[in-house]
């Protein structure tokens, strides 16, 4: 029995699911009430809240609290980024920003401009683009707007760094780890809940040989240093021909069903077996990984149209957009559907 539990209530849940429940994540009573034994498996919004970690191990022993603090944890980000010959933009607290503003205006006033005119202000916990926005030069400037504005620990700022957004998607078992593909984010626009909130992806898109290894050692480095088992993805920017990471997430994400779809793979039940793959299996499931890659000639394009204004939508409308949900224009030249 597959249960579906979601702030939003999404269509495609609530179809997939025997069960589908609207929750609130503040509101954790839904996880005591799962049965013991159950699987879980995590989307956006949870894995940053440590109660509901703890709270989720105790009913499926493949959930480790630990893991998930350790991925998400932007200082581990930085030191496995840099590690792997890959870039971190600079990133500070609000208190490593205040002490390091505080030297530099003692040597030189206008430095903080110069160095970079542009920073972004990202909460700990958000998904999807929600809770990064740009901060002013003149907040930067003046510790107490910092304050005034609600940035506090439970944030980071870091320097804006402009490129092509991609997201790799990965399988880890004790066996080692394989690149399951990569999406192109579709291109931000200014939206009122934030400038860099998901559009959407195309997938699967081929990842240029020249960043591979760099990738593969990134990706060796995290799963030696956490035990991860499972699927996770780590977002990146293509600035020219360097490789910024920005986040890992250590779940589901959205453009995992565009690569399940593109590749036609078992991903969710990979994520489910990992942990008992025997090295035979393993084998078996990077050939057929191999040869999905290699003949693959169709993307996905998935794109989140966001309301400009109020509106309703009638039950038949819902329908009627559910029915075309996949569209397929299998004449085009670049096989996109």
């Amino acid at each position: 029995v597959v249960r579906s539990y979601d702030c939003c209530g999404d269509r495609d849940t609530r179809e997939l699911a025997c069960v589908a429940e609207v929750i609130d994540l503040n509101d954790l009573s839904w996880i005591k009430n799962l049965e013991p034994s159950a699987r879980v498996i995590l989307a956006g919004g949870m894995e940053d809240c440590v109660e509901s970690l703890d709270l989720l191990s105790r009913v499926d022993p493949t959930i480790i609290p630990e893991q998930y603090l350790q991925m998400r944890d932007w200082r581990n980000w930085r030191q496995w980024a840099l590690g792997s010959g890959l870039k971190f933009p600079s990133t500070h607290t609000v208190d490593e920003w205040l002490r390091s503003h505080s030297e530099m205006i003692a040597e030189n006033a206008t430095i903080v401009s110069q160095t970079n005119p542009r920073w972004l202000w990202k909460k700990h916990r958000s998904a999807g683009g929600l809770g990064v926005k740009f901060v002013d030069s003149n907040e930067l400037e003046e510790p107490s707007l910092l304050r005034a504005n609600g940035l506090s620990e439970l944030g980071i700022l870091q320097e804006h760094v402009s490129g092509k957004s991609i997201g790799v998607s990965f399988l880890s078992s004790h066996h080692g780890t394989v690149i399951l593909g990569m999406a192109e984010s579709l291109s931000l626009r200014p939206h009122i809940w934030s400038d860099f909130i998901y559009r959407g992806s195309v997938a699967p898109v081929s990842i240029p040989q020249t960043l591979v290894p760099s990738i593969n050692d990134f990706a060796s480095t995290v799963v030696r240093s956490t035990g991860w088992c499972g699927v996770w993805q780590a977002d990146f920017l293509l600035c020219e021909r360097d490789l910024y990471l920005l986040e890992i997430n250590p779940r589901w994400t959205a453009s995992m069903e565009l690569l399940e779809y593109g590749y036609d793979l078992p991903l969710v039940t990979w994520h489910m077996s990992c942990a008992q793959f025997e090295k035979s299996t393993w084998n078996n499931l990077q050939k057929r990984l191999e040869k999905a890659q290699q003949e693959s000639l169709s993307k996905f394009r998935k794109e989140i149209r966001y309301a400009e204004e109020d509106g309703f939508v009638s039950a038949e409308e819902a329908d009627e957009w559910w029915k075309r949900r996949w569209i397929a224009r299998q004449a085009e030249s670049n096989g996109l559907w």
